[in-house]
């Protein structure tokens, strides 16, 4: 049995956008082979319009430490009551921009600290049953020695860079004590990594 994602036959028969907010959300209405060769019903699907989006870990392999953040989500306070949600750096790729450039400049923004070197991890699709965002996961050297305290002001954000040593980080992900999806992600794929080989891989991209 093969595993890979697939694409299905679709046809659209309508569209219409509900609201055009900070993401627009369109309704369909479609219908798509099934796996049986035949069609199915036709559905009505209210989809948010997300954006591409770069997702980092930010990795100093000379202390061994994790740089997340800790940021303000309206939406986690309005889910949980719990707002204050610890993350890894994450933003939107903007129009023309390559992900790998958009991973450095959020980096840079939300941590206040350059990549010294930035190799790919893997792509995701964070939430496909209700939102197109396609995320792009990549692993950065950094020098964690004078992270800031505070970041992204220049983006109306409240942000409180951590670094945090691994095992550490990993513990905290394990046990649940934070629940943004794309920090556990991040760091149930960085867990399964050899980190030698991965500091040698850093080393080689940034030479």
């Amino acid at each position: 049995m093969s595993l890979e994602d697939r694409p299905v036959e679709t046809e659209i028969s309508g569209r219409s956008v509900l609201s055009e907010g900070f993401r627009r959300m369109v309704r369909f209405v479609l219908r798509h082979r099934m796996h049986d060769g035949g069609w199915s019903n036709a559905m009505t699907r209210d989809i948010h319009e997300g954006a591409k989006v770069a997702a980092v870990i930010a990795w100093d392999p000379g202390r061994d430490r994790l740089v997340l953040i800790r940021q303000y989500r309206a939406a986690a306070h309005l889910a949980t009551g719990i707002g204050s949600l610890v993350e890894i750096v994450a933003g939107g790729v903007e129009d023309g921009e390559a992900p790998a450039a958009s991973a450095r400049r959020e980096l840079e923004e939300e941590t206040g600290l350059a990549a010294t070197a930035m190799i790919p991890c893997l792509e995701f699709l964070p939430s496909p049953g209700i939102t197109t965002e396609h995320a792009y996961l990549f692993l950065a050297g950094v020098d964690s020695a004078n992270l800031p305290q505070t970041a992204g002001e220049d983006e109306d954000e409240d942000i409180q860079p951590l670094a945090v040593p691994v095992e550490e980080a990993l513990d905290a992900a394990r046990a649940g004590t934070f629940r943004n999806g794309f920090a556990l992600l991040a760091l149930n794929w960085f867990a399964a990594q050899d980190r030698a080989a991965l500091a040698a891989r850093l080393s080689e991209a940034g030479q």
